[in-house]
């Protein structure tokens, strides 16, 4: 890992962590750009956790884990390969 590909993922833990969404999803744009297999695996594990992890400060502009796991599913269906990993349709969501 390159050393902006490390700044851009510690970023997008910040973020994550301050449920800065519409940052967050800036920074994963940009990582999909110097890594798309990172920036996939980012999205799909905040999916597959149902958003949840210890310590996140929720805000008033993403105020639940249910919220934040489906403004990330949005974003994860912008990838070309995003449902083949978990074998459902992108039609049914």
């Amino acid at each position: 890992m390159d050393n902006e590909t490390g700044i851009l993922s510690r970023l997008a833990a910040n973020h994550l962590f301050l449920t800065q969404f519409e940052p967050l999803r800036a920074i994963i744009h940009a990582l999909r750009a110097k890594d798309p297999e990172l920036a996939l695996t980012v999205l799909q594990t905040i999916v597959a956790r149902s958003g949840q992890f210890e310590n996140v400060l929720w805000s008033s502009s993403c105020a639940s884990p249910s919220l934040l796991t489906y403004l990330v599913t949005l974003e994860l269906l912008q990838f070309d390969n995003a449902s083949s990993v978990w074998s459902f349709d992108r039609e049914m969501l």
